[in-house]
Formats: structure tokens, sequence, C-alpha cells
């Protein structure tokens, strides 16, 4: 009887040990691809680059703080200001052309340039843009070398980017102003928690990959951007959202609105969707963008 009873564990162990290795195996295996992909290098070639040479744009490199080199286009202020640009993940600068084209017909220098391990950069690891804050500090050393110490410096950031130009701008006290259009998180902190049962999976499934980012890369993971947003103040913030009120980047840019202190400005723009706010509304997206930086950067009056 004893006999029969320990086959009967036994194979009652090796039923739920299968089990486990069926459910589990595939998920991470499938991790284990994600964050591959999720950190490897996405070198690329700029489009557009005779559109930007005749526009006045100049390419340029400069150094990180750890050497890495960075590649970009400037171009020279009219104005004494000048406007960092930082892209989304996996792509490279020649996705903010159009926003670079029509703030420097303004006056504005600019610089934007490829992210480490994107573009024509270097760097071993993609690592959701939390190594990217401190190359901001290059970028304005690079500014301040081309145009002077008393040069206004702004930033720009689209997705990823706009994570990285809230953060940088909570550390560099000479960026004096912020626009950011669906900046995505840095850690799971930074996710809603006033979300349906999906969002929350994928909150989960967030909270492994940072982890797993953290092991692959060897790059800590920074503090949230709803925990050092409201350092930014008094420099203004503008941020942008798209997709309805209830999605997921609606949530979260309203979240760190929420936790921003004054001067901040928020823009949602339901019937648009995460990268298409500038193509659908080119126009009053640039007025706006040139109204905030008149004021901050300017001294411009609204309405100037």
């Amino acid at each position: 009887m004893t006999g029969g009873r320990q086959r009967w564990a036994y194979r009652f162990r090796l039923a739920l040990f299968t089990a486990a290795a069926v459910l589990v195996l595939p998920f991470v295996g499938f991790v284990t691809l994600f964050i591959g992909m999720w950190t490897v290098p996405v070198p690329s070639q700029p489009c557009c680059r005779a559109e930007a040479q005749a526009q006045g744009f100049e390419e340029v490199e400069f150094l990180a703080a750890d050497g890495t080199r960075l590649a970009g286009w400037y171009r020279s202020s009219q104005n004494g200001a000048v406007l960092l640009l930082l892209h989304g993940y996996g792509e490279n600068r020649s996705s903010l052309l159009p926003q670079a084209e029509d703030l420097a017909a303004a006056g504005y220098g600019v610089l934007l340039y490829d992210l480490r391990a994107h573009g024509q950069s270097g760097g071993r690891f993609r690592s959701g843009g939390w190594a990217d804050a401190a190359d901001v500090a290059a970028a304005v050393s690079f500014v301040q070398d081309a145009e002077g110490e008393e040069v206004a410096i702004g930033i720009y950031g689209f997705s990823i980017g706009g994570q990285v130009a809230l953060r940088a701008a909570a550390e560099q006290p000479t960026v004096l102003a912020v626009a950011v259009d669906g900046p995505s998180y840095a850690t799971a902190a930074d996710a809603p928690t006033d979300l349906d049962f999906s969002a929350r999976v994928a909150r989960g499934v967030r909270w492994l990959t940072y982890g797993l980012t953290e092991w692959r890369t060897g790059i800590p993971q920074p503090e949230a951007v709803i925990e050092v947003i409201g350092r930014i103040a008094p420099r203004p913030v503008y941020l942008i959202a798209t997709g309805p009120s209830d999605g997921l980047e609606a949530l979260t840019t309203t979240g760190y609105y929420a936790a921003a202190d004054e001067p901040k400005g928020l823009w949602l723009l339901p019937e648009a969707w995460h990268g298409a706010a500038y193509r659908l509304h080119r126009e009053e997206y640039r007025q706006r963008l040139l109204e905030f930086y008149g004021a901050a950067l300017l001294g411009d009056a609204p309405g100037d």
C-alpha cells in the first residue's frame, strides 16, 4: 500500500512539474528573446541626409562621459536658443527631422542626435533610455562649446526620448524647458495604477523586463520619471499625449502631469496615435512648440 502511495505521489509531482514546464518554459524563452531584442544595438543610416543638409544641418559627433561616440545633425542658432531633439526607441535622428526643420526655420539652433546604440551612435547596449539621460550633459556641453555659455537650451523628446528628456531635465539645470510627446516609462513605478486586467499583466511584464534589462546590461534602474519630474520646476514642462483618455499613453502622461510642479502644460489628442500627432496636426503642433519655447527661452509674451 505504501509503495502504491509513493508511486502516485511521484506521478503527481511529475505531472505538476511537466505542467509547470509546459507553461513556464515558453514564457521564459519569450522573455529571454525579448530582452535580447530590447537591448541589442540597432545601427541604421538616417534617411533624408540630403534634405537635412539642404536645410543647413551639418554632420557632427561628440563623446558621452564614458567615451561613447554620439552622432547627429546640428544647425546653429539665429535667436540665442538651441533645442535638443531626442527620438524614440529603435529609431534614429531622422524621425524628428520635420520638427527640427520647423524649429530651425523659426531661428532656433537644433541638435538632433542618435541615442546610444541607435543609428550611427556607438554603444554596447540599449537600456530603455536609462543610460541616455546622462548623455544629455554631453549634448549640452557640445552646444555650449558651439554657441557660448550664455545660450538658452531646451529639450524636445518623443516616446523613450521623452522619458529621457524629463529625467535629464530634472538633473541638468542648464536645460531651461522641456516638451515631450508620448513619454514612456523609465521603471515599472511609472505605470498607471488605474488599469484594466490586460494592462496590469503588461505592467507585470514590464517589471520583469526592467529587472532582466538591469541584469543583461549591468546598468542600474534609474529613479522613475514620476519621482523626479517635480524637480524640473520652476523650469516649464509641456506634455503631449495621444489616444483615448483611458489609454496607456494618456494615463501615463496625465500621471506625469499631476506629479509635475508649475509651470506646466498638457495637450491631449485623443484622435491621434503614438507618433502621429505631428503629422496630423503639424501647424497647430508647431505653433504650440514655438509659443512654449518662445516664452521659456526667449522671454516672448503669449501670442507673440
